[in-house]
């Protein structure tokens, strides 16, 4: 069996490139899903107390996306690093994930509490010498 040759250079469609990048971008969001996700979830955590639902997914999606952005960063330093590595995706999430885990164990510490006025009595009555 002789081997086939290409009559000329293959051409894509735009549909077809439109469904290679989604594929690339949604591959990328998977891998990178245990940092982001855990950044958002940290972030939306942090919305104040009161906040409605609207305000605590608007903080959520930011923290997604800052999570993105961190992963994309950090997988780009990465990759020049270990520019033709066996491992260099390896390298790659598991330096996205750690970072965006870094950066949400630095978010998340507690609230300080909301300053008392010097001059009045506590609500629940208690303080020192009582």
């Amino acid at each position: 069996m002789e081997p086939t040759v290409l009559a000329g250079p293959i051409q894509f469609s735009p549909a077809e490139i439109a469904l290679i990048l989604a594929v690339i971008t949604v591959s990328a969001l998977v891998l990178a899903a245990p940092g982001w996700v855990a950044l958002a979830f940290v972030v939306g955590r942090r919305a104040p107390g009161g906040s409605s639902a609207g305000r605590r997914a608007a903080a959520w999606a930011g923290g997604a996306l800052l999570g993105i952005a961190v992963s994309g960063g950090v997988g780009a330093v990465v990759a020049a690093l270990l520019d033709g590595s066996d491992h260099s995706v390896l390298g790659m999430v598991a330096a996205a994930w750690v970072s965006c885990w870094a950066l949400a164990l630095a978010l998340h510490r507690p609230r300080p509490p909301a300053p008392a006025s010097a001059g009045k009595a506590s609500s629940t009555g208690a303080g020192w010498g009582r």
